[in-house]
Parts: structure tokens; sequence; C-alpha cells
């Protein structure tokens, strides 16, 4: 029976939740956990919870990076092209990059994760079936994409009114299933 000391039953529980229904996980698969020094801790977390359900998991550290989209180092880059399932834990978004777009066009799945702290799994948001509340993402979706006005109206005070005509609603459903796909819980 596996066993961790370093991560409270919470935080592992969050990673898993995130590995195991928003990553489709498999043991069988090359799973790469991408990070920096500020997101060291909860890619530990990650690597024990994935190698409490049986896989191997390799980490790769890249130097901080100065804004989102910013390009991993050349080693990076290579490390996670022939991944089935990456991790995108660095503090500053890999999502759109082209290492990411090589990796997902070469049948990866990436989950981008910046940011994400120890505290973060321990909030129950990350503890949802993202895959079981697709349908009513996709609805969402579709309806943001037929509107043309969005109202914004709470007990609190807020009102507010946006033109949406000619946008379209942005499915990103929180989990990766097939090859190539990318997700953000």
């Amino acid at each position: 029976m596996y066993t961790h000391t370093n991560f409270t039953q919470n935080e592992l529980y969050g990673a898993l939740n995130i590995i195991e229904k928003c990553g489709n996980f498999s043991p069988f698969e090359q799973t790469v956990v991408v990070f920096d020094a500020q997101t060291k801790s909860v890619a530990n977390c990650f690597s024990e919870a994935a190698q409490s359900l049986g896989g191997n998991v390799f980490l790769v550290e890249t130097p901080l990076a100065k804004m989102h989209g910013e390009e991993p180092s050349s080693a990076a880059a290579h490390a996670i092209f022939n991944a089935d399932l990456v991790l995108g834990l660095r503090s500053k978004s890999m999502a759109h990059t082209n290492a990411r777009l090589a990796m997902t066009e070469n049948g990866g799945r990436y989950l981008s994760l910046p940011d994400y702290t120890l505290e973060l799994l321990n909030d129950p948001s990350l503890q949802v079936d993202f895959a079981a509340q697709f349908e009513n993402v996709l609805a969402i979706s579709d309806e943001l994409t037929k509107g043309s006005k969005i109202s914004v109206v709470t007990d609190a005070g807020t009102e507010i009114q946006m033109d949406a005509a000619g946008r379209f609603g942005n499915c990103c459903p929180g989990f990766v299933k097939n090859k190539g796909d990318l997700g953000s819980p």
C-alpha cells in the first residue's frame, strides 16, 4: 500500500482528482510535470499523487518565466514533446506556446495549471468532476455564441451590460480526454 508523508490528505485528494478526472491519467502512459521554483512543492504533490496510482512521472523544472506564453527551455520542450499527459504547473502559463502546440499536435494531452498552490488543491472548486459538467459547459458556451447581449445583475447591486454580438463562447471543459486536448480546470 502506498503511503505519503509530505502532503495533507486534502492536498493529495485535490491532485488525484485533477490527475484522474481532468487528466484522464493512465499509469501506462508517459506523464510529465513542468514546474518552476515557485511551483515546486505543488509539482511534488502531483508527482506523489500520480505515483500512488502506479504511474511513473517525470519532473521537469524550468526557469521562472517573465510572462504567460513565454516558451520553456529547449530541454523542457524536448521533454514534453513525446509525453502522453503534461501537467503545466509553471507559475506562468505555457498553454499558448509553440512547445505546447507541438506537444498536443503530436497527440499529447495538456492540462494548463498555472500558478497552482497547495492551498488551491484544498479548494472545493477543484473537487468537481469536470467531465460530468461538460454538457452544462457546452450549453452555456453555445448560448454565449448565439447571444448578442449579456446582462449580469446581482442582489449586491452589480448591474452590467455587455455587447456579445459576433463573439464566440469558449468551451474549455477543464479536462483532457482525447489525444491533442488542451484543458484547464
